[in-house]
């Protein structure tokens, strides 16, 4: 029964984020062919880039989405330099945010340090955080790590418009709608921030959100530290 009422969940939610993208690739579509401008039919075709992007990431994070629902797949933990990771990671994905000033703060955390994660899941969490980020900055993002006496923390922090402390657990639920006022583009969060709490939770772990040090949204993943 679970099972069912979270594809029935999954589908409802994916039909009505098509839509948005759809309509307006119709829209580009139509303008295209009624344009002899070079610069508008440019303009129309960057359009229609961004639209294809954002179907393709919502069938590849509803697809993420349903396997972990589905399944909970065994953690595969491996010890890896944080640091190192870390870096790697945000290298990765920081052509998306061609217009922020992305940095990575590796200071807190001991030189050499290895965490044990799934390093085949953890990358999931953390790259719908930073897209999260990249999204809804004003300028800025940090991605940063500590840890205390029991558990590590990546932080990843922004300067945008942040989330009303009566929100922050409620942003983890699937295809959650904010109010439009606070979301530019598309009213909601989506699977991405589902999908990164799902993921901490295979690493006995949470994903929590706060309020940031530059302004924003703080959004953290916590995990236990390997023991000594």
């Amino acid at each position: 029964q679970q099972l069912i009422a979270t594809q029935k969940e999954l589908s409802s939610g994916i039909s009505h984020e098509l839509r948005t993208p759809i309509a307006r690739l119709r829209f580009a579509l139509e303008m295209l062919a009624e344009t002899d401008s070079s610069a508008e039919r440019e303009r129309l075709w960057a359009m229609m880039e961004t639209d294809l992007d954002e179907l393709d990431n919502l069938i590849d994070t509803s697809l993420t989405y349903a396997r972990l629902e589905r399944e909970a797949p065994v953690p595969h933990y491996s010890p890896l330099n944080l640091a190192g990771w870390l870096e790697e990671e945000v290298d990765a994905i920081r052509p998306l945010g061609r217009r922020l000033d992305i940095g990575v703060d590796t200071t807190r955390l001991p030189d050499g340090f290895a965490a044990d994660l799934d390093k085949k899941a953890l990358p999931y969490a953390l790259r719908n955080l930073m897209r999260n980020a990249i999204k809804y900055a004003g300028g800025r993002i940090v991605v940063s790590a500590e840890l205390d006496a029991d558990t590590i923390y990546i932080h990843v922090d922004d300067d945008g418009i942040g989330i009303p402390p009566e929100e922050r657990e409620h942003v983890f639920s699937a295809f959650t709608r904010l109010d439009r006022s606070r979301d530019r583009s598309t009213g909601g969060y989506g699977l991405g921030l589902a999908i990164a709490r799902r993921v901490m939770e295979l690493h006995q772990g949470t994903a929590t959100a706060d309020a940031s040090p530059l302004g924003g949204a703080r959004f953290t993943l916590a995990w236990p530290r390997p023991a000594a």
